[in-house]
């Protein structure tokens, strides 16, 4: 008899039902929405479609040796891109001046690499030439407030 009244006493979930009604509404909300934004990219992606189809009519396959009929900027450009690339490789090969006035010269990326190598950069301005060596060496700083706490 006790294990009779314990099921009665116990919650029935089998006589409970879903909320199917909003469960429904829910999914045809879902489809309405995926229609209507397929309907509206539909003609961006037949915009794509089309895109790609004529995308191979405008490109060039190489180089071409038609010269622009408008002014052009650079008679020659090969010509002229060998000579700067001369001039650059004497300017960072030779000596020479880079500003006379203020004294600034130029010199060798080789020779400014060994002079680096055995001299060092020299002092970096704005930056702090301490080491900790220095820094044990000196005594550390005390605040005054401290100092008049520990003597009242």
């Amino acid at each position: 008899m006790a294990d009779h009244d314990a099921r009665q006493d116990a919650p029935n979930y089998l006589g409970t039902e879903l909320p199917y009604k909003s469960l429904y509404w829910s999914m045809a909300a879902v489809v309405i929405t995926a229609i209507v934004f397929a309907i509206a990219l539909w003609p961006l992606l037949a915009g794509f479609v089309s895109l790609a189809d004529g995308a191979d009519a405008g490109v060039v396959s190489g180089p071409s040796d038609d010269r622009p009929s408008g002014p052009l900027l650079q008679a020659e450009p090969e010509r002229q891109m060998e000579d700067f690339q001369r001039e650059e490789e004497a300017r960072v090969t030779s000596y020479g001046w880079h500003d006379r006035a203020n004294g600034l010269a130029r010199i060798p990326l080789e020779r400014a690499a060994e002079l680096i190598l055995e001299e060092g950069l020299g002092p970096v301005v704005g930056v702090s030439t301490a080491t900790a060596a220095d820094a044990q060496a000196a005594p550390a700083p005390q605040d005054e407030s401290a100092t008049e706490g520990a003597s009242e």
